[in-house]
């Protein structure tokens, strides 16, 4: 774990859900974590049960606040990316009977959670542009057009 770690699959796992759904994105996220289990030296079903927690985190975070907001999309990650660190450091207290605290992993861990955070809009702004879905609130329908719509008043 580096300084500046930030977490692109808790990004992408998040995006996945705003975007396409609650569906694909717990899949990604299981299938994500079973490839990482595959690759690495760790445990079975370690990865992907950290990563099958990240998005549940999302999810529950989505019941709460608004993941179609900046501030909600900011919130919601950043507590995923902390949900990721603390099932992380109770997974090892679990399976290696041992847990280090000190103050490189706290720094590490709160420059991540807040780095990535920050960088989620972002990059979700990003992904939209590469998918063709044009950003920003020029785009957005007029406040009058959601009080009253015309295709409401135009009905026989």
């Amino acid at each position: 774990m580096g300084i500046f770690d930030f977490d692109l699959l808790t990004l992408l796992t998040g995006y996945l859900f705003l975007s396409f759904g609650r569906t694909q994105a717990g899949v990604f996220a299981l299938g994500q974590g079973l490839l990482i289990d595959i690759f690495s030296s760790g445990p079975d079903g370690l990865s992907a049960f950290i990563y099958v927690s990240v998005f549940l985190g999302i999810y529950l975070g989505s019941l709460f606040f608004n993941f179609q907001t900046v501030k909600g999309q900011i919130i919601i990650v950043s507590l995923a990316v902390f949900l990721k660190h603390a099932t992380l450091q109770a997974a090892s207290v679990l399976f290696f009977g041992s847990m280090v605290l000190s103050t490189p992993l706290f720094f590490a861990a709160a420059v991540s959670i807040i780095g990535t955070g920050l960088l989620t809009p972002l990059l979700y702004g990003f992904f939209d542009r590469l998918r063709g879905i044009p950003a920003g609130e020029e785009d957005a329908p007029a406040l009058e057009d959601l009080k009253d719509p015309t295709w409401e008043n135009d009905r026989y």
